[in-house]
Order: structure tokens, then C-alpha cells, then sequence
């Protein structure tokens, strides 16, 4: 179906960071087909009385916003918490759609991030192995080949950076258990394709479930993909970054990568090429630049040694002692 007959609502997640918010609606009122687009805002409550008056700024905020085709308010009475507060939103926005654009409060868009999202999602439509379109790349922070600045780019690594899904796809969280994740992490056709996306992933998907937690859901959406080896797609030129990086939100902490990136490239559309024929665009160089660091190929060779299980049961003993 043409994006024109069909154009994705936007959700977007917020707390107390006004200062943020503001800066993501307004680089989102910039887009191409801003006024025909559905915005949901779902603003959670406070989990601590002192957080009342801000979130409180940020409602006033999100009742005179202006700019788009219609603006739906969910606010929560109750604080619900990240998870339950993400799966409520959702189950509210798919009563009247079928797909979907995620933000988060902190991201700030370019300004074909709208149409590009439109046209993938129509464009992968009926292409199950495409799990979700991603506007943000960590390509961002290394150069980029002329020849693909006009071009996107498939690997098995999902991010909530600004994503487009389809709601017959969208992850609920309940579709694992515990004992699904470790078997899988003991797989190793699984464990050899998370580390070709990264080799951040296994030691940190270890770290979480040897110490009995199931994984959040960013990490969740990684193990289906990875496990189905479905794919996300992203432009070699990101069209969304997030500018919350400086240890003020709930999930992040600060970063120097991020505070100090030039964004400029967000100022301007840059027109991208959907191919077809997806194999021929699987490119993992971009996680490897990324996210192979000193201390993940470290992480690498313990494994490799038979080492690393070890070393995260110490990990986790010695930081449960000095937790008492």
C-alpha cells in the first residue's frame, strides 16, 4: 500500500525530561508528513512523590502541542514502570493500527525520517525476514564510504534509537522463558551469530541470565532476530540520534561518544535507495567497528578458552558479597 494511503502513527515514550521532549517534537514537526501523522504520547506517572511536579510540566507540554494530524495523550494514573507502561501504549495504538514509528523522548530526528520510515515499512511489508526499520546507526561515528551515503544496510542487531515495526512482528516479552535463553546461549550456531553481530552480546546476554533474570526487551528483540535470523535495516546515514546521553535518563549512562557527535548531518534529508533483494546488503562491519572493543575481544577469548561462564559466575558471586 502507498504511504500516501497509509502513513504509520508515531509513539513516544516520556517521563520528567521536558528539556528533551521538546527538542524531539520539534525536529519531528519538521518532517515531510508531519500533519498527516498520528502522534501517541504516553507519559507514565511518578515513581517517586519529589518527580510529581516535573511530569506535570511535561503533560502541560504534551496538552498544547500542535503540528501533526492528531495527538493522542495516554497518561497513566499509576506509575506502571517502563515495561508495563510500553506494552499498555501499544496494546491502546493497535486497536486502530497495524504498524508503527517508536521514539524515545530523547531522540531527535532528521527531516525525511518520517518518509523514510513510511516507505519502509510499505516497501518490506510483505518481507517477514525484515523484523524492523531503523533510523539510527552507529555508522554516525566512523566515515562513511561516499558510495553509501545514499544506502542502507541489513544486519541481525536491533535498536531503539528511532524504529518502524509491524505490529504481525512486534515482540510482546512473553514469548521466552529463562530456560529458552540459556539453552540458546549454549547453541553454538546461536552464540557464533550474536558475536557476528557484535561481540558485546553473548558476554552481556551471559552476564544477565547467570544470574537468573530474563532479558529486557531491547536484548529480547535481539535474541529473536538473532535466533531467526530476521533483519533490521538501517541507513549508512543515520536519521535519528539520541541526544540523552549525558547520564540524566533512566537507561543510560553518560557518554562522551554521543555528547560530543556532530549531528549536523541531521539538518538535511538525504534520500535513500529500499533494495529488493536484501542478501546482497548484509553488512556486520558496522557492529564490529562499533562494539568489538579491547575488553569484548577479551571477553572473546575467555569463551573461546571455555572461560567466560567462569568468569561471569565469579563476577556475579563477588558482586553479590559486596552487595550484603
Amino acid at each position: 500500500m502507498s504511504i500516501e494511503n497509509k502513513k504509520a502513527p508515531v509513539l513516544i515514550m516520556v517521563y520528567n525530561r521536558l528539556e528533551y521532549l521538546k527538542k524531539c517534537i520539534e525536529s519531528l514537526k519538521r518532517c515531510d508528513f508531519a500533519r498527516d501523522t498520528t502522534v501517541y504520547i504516553s507519559s507514565d506517572a511518578p515513581y517517586k512523590p519529589e518527580h510529581s511536579a516535573s511530569i506535570e510540566e511535561v503533560r502541560n507540554y504534551i496538552r498544547q502541542i500542535t503540528g501533526f494530524g492528531k495527538v493522542v495523550r495516554v497518561f497513566h494514573e499509576k506509575n506502571k514502570g517502563l515495561a508495563k507502561a510500553y506494552s499498555d501504549s501499544f496494546e491502546i495504538l493497535f486497536r486502530d493500527h497495524d504498524r508503527f514509528i517508536f521514539l524515545e523522548d530523547d531522540v531527535v530526528v532528521a527531516p525525511d525520517f518520517l518518509k523514510y520510515m513510511n516507505e519502509g515499512l510499505s516497501f518490506y511489508e510483505h518481507n517477514k525476514r525484515v523484523y524492523s526499520i531503523s533510523a539510527f546507526s552507529f555508522s554516525v561515528f566512523f566515515p562513511v564510504e561516499a558510495d553509501k551515503k545514499n544506502k542502507v544496510y541489513f544486519q541481525n542487531r536491533f535498536n531503539p534509537w528511532g524504529f518502524a515495526m509491524w505490529k504481525d512482528r512486534f515482540l510482546k516479552g512473553n514469548e521466552y522463558d529463562l530456560a529458552q535463553v540459556k539453552a540458546s546461549l549454549k547453541d553454538k550456531t546461536f552464540v557464533d551469530r550474536l558475536y557476528r553481530n557484535g561481540a558485546d552480546l553473548y558476554p552481556a546476554m551471559l552476564s544477565i541470565v547467570s544470574q537468573n533474570k530474563m532479558l529486557a526487551l531491547d536484548y529480547l528483540n535481539v535474541y529473536h532476530m538473532v535466533k531467526h535470523d530476521l533483519l533490521t535495516v538501517s541507513p549508512y546515514v543515520p536519521k535519528s540520534f539520541n541526544v540523552g546521553n549525558d547520564g540524566s535518563g533512566t537507561r543510560t549512562r553518560k557518554s562522551e561518544k554521543f555528547t560530543s557527535a556532530d549531528i549536523s548531518f541531521l539538518e538535511k534529508e538525504n534520500p535513500v535507495q529500499l533494495p529488493e533483494a536484501i542478501e546482497a546488503h548484509i553488512d556486520y562491519s558496522v557492529n564490529k567497528l562499533n562494539f568489538n572493543s579491547r575488553v569484548n575481544k577479551y571477553k572473546l577469548l575467555l569463551d573461546k578458552a571455555g572461560l567466560l561462564r567462569i568468569a561471569m559466575m565469579a563476577n556475579n558471586f563477588y558482586k553479590t558479597k559486596l552487595s550484603k
